[in-house]
């Protein structure tokens, strides 16, 4: 019977040392599932935008699961004549999610865009329903931001489908930000009614339109965008109007001045016509939201002169 007990116990020493090791195997491999599903979870979505406000709604939308990079982040860079470098090409290349304005505006983003076969594109003159001739300064829509929000939370739910509901809560907050914006241009629109302006350069005539006016001097404007003189009538034309006393305020772009503005907007000063500064990009300092108020509290005190 002891003999019999003892070969039992050295056939049972073997399996049992195998069943441990196996356990241990196992063990191992589901410590290490469970780390690269932790890995996988902090893995954050790499966006790309040619421009800082489009940068910034991204950011807001993706929240903790994203990183953004925005190309063009300083007001000094002039994005007519920004020239993208290898690193730019490389961010490009390696994004998951890549926003362009379109429409021309960002050529070589949509080219970029273009070549990474395998991210999400959000061009933003779809978004806005661009047609050839329409002005392509779309941040200066009044509902741009309110437009950008469902593209983003559905490109980037089909990268994160688990994320959605969070990238929506964040759409709503962001929104939410933005109602004293809102709230600004409902009151100035009513108070704008009836009147007339002119601008030097055409950049925000989208919030103009918005506000419901609109830019009485577009062959001007139009030359000045165009990288071109006006010609003498028309430059005749903007002095006549400012001195016949009609004007409200003039809108100048300082980022496009050139002797010909300059000679413009002083001859607005000098008949006591307030003029509002506006920029193409979005200043260094400022916020979309503090960008855009900034503005139409410039036109604000215009109304009060």
């Amino acid at each position: 019977m002891q003999k019999k007990n003892r070969r039992l116990r050295w056939v049972l020493i073997p399996v049992i040392a195998v069943i441990i090791l196996l356990g241990l195997i196992f063990q191992r491999a589901w410590q290490n599932e469970k780390a690269n599903q932790g890995l996988e979870a902090t893995k954050k979505i790499n966006i790309v935008t040619s421009l800082a406000v489009y940068g910034e709604m991204a950011k807001a939308v993706v929240g903790n699961r994203g990183q953004v990079d925005s190309i063009l982040t300083k007001a000094s860079i002039d994005p007519h004549e920004y020239e993208p470098s290898v690193e730019t090409a490389k961010q490009y290349a390696k994004a998951q999610l890549i926003i362009s304005n379109g429409a021309g505006y960002d050529a070589w983003s949509t080219k970029f865009a273009k070549a990474n076969q395998k991210a999400q594109k959000i061009n933003v003159n779809q978004v806005v329903g661009y047609q050839a001739g329409d002005n392509e300064h779309f941040w200066y829509q009044p509902m741009i931001a309110k437009q950008m929000m469902q593209p983003l939370v559905d490109k980037l739910s089909s990268i994160d489908p688990a994320s959605k509901s969070y990238f929506e809560a964040n759409a709503k907050k962001y929104m939410a930000t933005l109602r004293p914006l809102e709230n600004k241009r409902n009151k100035l629109s009513v108070q704008l009614k009836g009147k007339k302006i002119m601008v030097t350069e055409p950049v925000y005539d989208n919030a103009l339109t918005g506000l419901g006016v609109k830019n009485i001097n577009q062959n001007f404007s139009r030359a000045i965008e165009a990288g071109n003189d006006p010609i003498p009538t028309d430059v005749l034309a903007w002095n006549d109007t400012l001195k016949q006393g009609e004007v409200a305020f003039v809108v100048n772009n300082p980022q496009a001045e050139n002797t010909v503005t300059k000679r413009a907007v002083s001859m607005a000063r000098q008949d006591k016509v307030p003029v509002v500064e506006v920029t193409e990009t979005k200043p260094d300092d400022k916020n979309y939201l503090q960008w855009q108020l900034e503005i139409l509290d410039q036109i604000e005190e215009a109304l009060k002169s």
